[in-house]
């Protein structure tokens, strides 16, 4: 909403309103989904299961520590790339080989390489072909001109905002689409299996009762009803009030009927795949289409101008957005849901505790996103007004939603380039299926479309925390360091995830205090790339030391 101009900053009530309604929604809706999925459906759970073992293991004690470590690492290191500057977090690199333009990047957030890291190496290997793919045969495709360029970054940067995104859109939508698809028929299976057990539950498997269940699920519908009859702008649209109120109505619906549909999906894809590697975008982008061919049907006009315009794609938004977020919250509950179930947890203490934390957060979010914002900008907007998008918060998601609204409402989407990237896609996909060769690699068909959407210096990060996780893999499974280490270093990389997160705000708010994004700088300007090297050392050291330690442990 702030980056297609709705909103011009990020107003705490109607943030608090949307993040709280979706979180609880998401987490109401993972409910009936707990036996279907935990109890009886012999899915993985990796996450789950992991977290389960570390918390049942006598030495849980050496967990913590390592959780503690990584938290103090990450803040540090943040601190370092974003505070003092003596650390980069990318370098990116335009060059024009003959008649092409060809791009090096690299990332080095922290908190990228630790997400790389948890989401496994074939995921990892998965973003890497789908950037090699974009950046090494898309890019030098669209950039071919006889006369070549005067400015090449201006020129690559222009391609990738006008034909290598909009290629990775098409392999999204694909993967996404499919990705529903293929799903459809095991969660069936599953939830006649479970209605046709017939079971006791003990008191250690009760959830919360279905007449409190259903009957939160009924006042928050009404508590959208009037919170949307505040924030959706009716008097903006071509229509009729009867008509504006009709369209809250079904605005309402939507984010109920359409939120438990992606709810179920993305705990099955959370069961399946693990937290990190379910693909949300294929929820964001379902839920987006779904909503923005709804609102045109509604409106049933043509190319919509001005007010209109804008308050069209904000609806839009704001329901892809809920829905996503019940989506997420979901996503997430199903694995406490699971590691309650193996350490004899009761499910409906859970369940409320989760509400308890959604209500809290919802409480912090406005405040953050509102100083992140002032600091930093999102996706090359500010306070202040337009930003290099480089140097602001790239908001990957967002921006999609943002594209993919605004070019949907003023029918401007580059389809020609969609539909190429959809087409090499499914050519992927094929290959995936149909060779075992490439079959027995493990690739995600959804990680190669990621690959191609995303920019190199956000994907490369990814890419070497799954080089990592493969070799602490490789190194455990050699009998080199001790079984149970990669479980060990997942408590030390959510560490790091943590303790990177909480530097970003606190210096965030000494940023937003006075003024300067620099105010903690010691390097300024770096022409000999002094902080790069100094990155690249410390990948290199990470790698080492996962080589040389025999044992991760108090040893």
């Amino acid at each position: 909403l702030v980056i297609i101009g709705f909103w011009h900053d990020f107003s705490y009530w109607e943030n608090f309103f949307i993040a709280c309604i979706s979180g609880l929604l998401g987490v109401l809706f993972s409910v009936p989904l707990r036996k279907t999925l935990v109890n009886h459906s012999g899915l993985p759970f990796p996450e789950g299961k992991a977290i389960a073992a570390i918390l049942e293991n006598q030495s849980n004690a050496k967990g913590f520590k390592l959780l503690i470590l990584g938290i103090l690492l990450g803040a540090v290191i943040d601190f370092m790339q974003t505070g003092l500057h003596v650390i980069a977090t990318n370098w990116v690199s335009w060059h024009q080989l003959g008649h092409f333009t060809l791009m090096f990047s690299m990332g080095f957030s922290i908190a990228m390489i630790s997400a790389g890291f948890l989401v496994g190496p074939r995921m990892s290997l998965s973003i890497l072909i789908g950037a090699l793919i974009a950046w090494y045969m898309v890019l030098p495709y669209f950039s071919f001109i006889p006369s070549g360029h005067e400015n090449v970054v201006n020129f690559g940067q222009q391609l990738w905002s006008q034909q290598i995104r909009y290629f990775g859109i098409g392999a999204l939508l694909i993967s996404g689409v499919l990705s529903l698809f293929l799903l459809i028929k095991p969660l069936l299976s599953k939830m006649v299996m479970v209605a046709q057990t017939q079971q006791k539950f003990e008191d250690a498997e009760k959830d919360i009762p279905q007449f409190i269940l259903w009957g939160a699920v009924a006042l928050l519908g009404l508590l959208l009803m009037v919170f949307f009859k505040q924030l959706i702008p009716i008097q903006d649209l071509p229509i009729s009030y009867a008509l504006g109120y009709k369209l809250i109505f079904f605005a309402v619906l939507f984010v109920l009927l359409v939120g438990f549909v992606m709810a179920t999906v993305s705990a099955y894809f959370s069961a399946m795949v693990g937290v990190s590697a379910s693909p949300g975008s294929s929820v964001v982008i379902a839920s987006l289409m779904l909503a923005a061919w709804s609102v045109l049907a509604f409106l049933n006009q043509g190319v919509l101008h001005d007010k209109a315009l804008l308050a069209a794609e904000a609806i839009v938004i704001i329901l892809a957005s809920m829905v996503t977020g019940i989506a997420a919250i979901s996503n997430d509950n199903i694995q406490d849901l699971k590691v309650g179930h193996i350490i004899g947890a009761t499910p409906w203490k859970q369940q409320l505790m989760l509400m308890i934390g959604v209500v809290v957060s919802a409480l912090v979010i406005p405040a953050v996103m509102q100083i992140l914002f002032k600091v930093y900008g999102i996706a090359g907007h500010s306070l202040q007004g337009d930003v290099d998008a480089a140097s602001s918060l790239p908001a990957p998601t967002a921006a999609l939603l943002a594209t993919l609204t605004d070019g949907f409402f003023q029918h401007a989407l580059p389809w020609q380039v969609i539909l190429m990237g959809s087409l090499v896609m499914s050519c992927i996909i094929a290959l995936i299926y149909f060779f075992p060769v490439v079959r027995g690699l493990g690739l995600s068909f959804f990680g190669v479309a990621i690959g191609m959407y995303l920019p190199m210096e956000t994907s490369t990060p990814i890419i070497l925390g799954g080089w990592l996780s493969w070799l602490i893999q490789r190194r455990e499974h050699q009998g080199f360091i001790q079984e149970g280490s990669v479980n060990k270093m997942v408590c030390l990389v959510c560490g790091l995830v943590a303790g990177s997160a909480v530097m970003d705000v606190i210096l965030a708010f000494f940023f937003a205090w006075h003024g300067n994004i620099n105010y903690f700088s010691w390097v300024q300007n770096d022409p000999h790339h002094v902080t790069v090297y100094a990155a690249l050392g410390l990948i290199v050291l990470m790698a080492l030391s996962i080589v040389k330690y025999r044992q991760i442990s108090d040893k």
